[in-house]
C-alpha cells in the first residue's frame, strides 16, 4: 500500500514539474548558466562524509541548486535539479534500486531545491526560510525511500519510519544549517547582477 502511494505521489510531482516548465524560454546563455551550477552542485556533493549505512553529509552540495532557482526562477532550478540529479548517476556513491527509488533519492530532491526562493529574494531572511523548506522536503523524500527501498536495513526491533527519520533528518539538517550559514554570507543581489 504504501509503495502505491508514494508512485501516486511522484507520478503527480512529475506531472506537476512538467505543468511548471511549460512557459520556459531556453536561451544559450540559460542552457551555459544551467550547465555550470549543474556541474558545481555535482562537484560540492562530491565533497561529503560518508555515513556508515549508506549516503553521507554533503556540507554544500544543494546550494548552487537553490541559488539557480532563487536568481533565475523556479523553472530554471526545476531543469538544473534534473540535470544535477542524473549527474549523481555517474558518481561513485550511486545507488539505484529500481527507477522510482533513483527518482525519489536523487532526480525529486534535488528539482524541490529550485523552489528556494519561493518567499522572494529581496531579504536574506526570506531566501533563509524558502532554504530551509525545500531542505524539509528534500528529506522527506529521503525518508520516504528510507523506509520503502531501504527499510530492511532497520536495526532489529526498530520501526523503519523511526529509524529512516532519524538517519536522514540526522545528516539532512546538518546540510540544512550549513547552507542557512552560507545564504547568510553569499552576496546574493551581487550574484543576482552578474548573472
Amino acid at each position: 500500500m504504501e509503495k502505491i502511494i508514494v508512485y501516486g505521489f511522484v507520478l503527480a510531482y512529475l506531472i506537476f514539474s512538467v505543468f511548471e516548465l511549460r512557459n520556459l524560454k531556453i536561451t544559450a546563455k540559460k542552457i551555459a548558466t544551467i550547465g555550470i551550477f549543474a556541474g558545481m552542485s555535482a562537484l560540492l556533493w562530491n565533497v561529503s562524509i560518508p555515513l556508515p549505512n549508506g549516503g553521507g553529509i554533503s556540507p554544500l552540495g544543494m546550494l548552487p541548486l537553490m541559488l539557480i532557482g532563487s536568481l533565475l526562477g523556479r523553472e530554471v532550478g526545476l531543469v538544473t535539479g534534473a540535470i544535477s540529479g542524473v549527474l549523481a548517476f555517474f558518481m561513485p556513491s550511486f545507488v539505484a534500486l529500481v527507477p522510482i527509488q533513483v527518482l525519489l533519492d536523487y532526480i525529486l530532491p534535488r528539482m524541490i531545491l529550485g523552489y528556494a526562493g519561493i518567499f522572494g529574494t529581496n531579504k536574506k531572511y526570506k531566501l533563509i526560510l524558502g532554504s530551509v523548506l525545500v531542505m524539509s522536503i528534500k528529506i522527506c523524500f529521503h525518508i520516504l525511500s528510507g523506509v520503502i527501498f531501504f527499510g530492511e536495513f532497520t536495526p532489529e526491533g526498530m520501526n523503519p519510519w523511526v529509524y529512516s527519520i532519524i538517519y536522514n533528518a540526522g545528516s539532512g539538517f546538518v546540510e540544512m544549517v550549513l547552507i542557512a550559514i552560507a545564504i547568510y554570507f553569499i552576496p546574493v543581489d551581487r550574484l543576482k547582477k552578474v548573472i
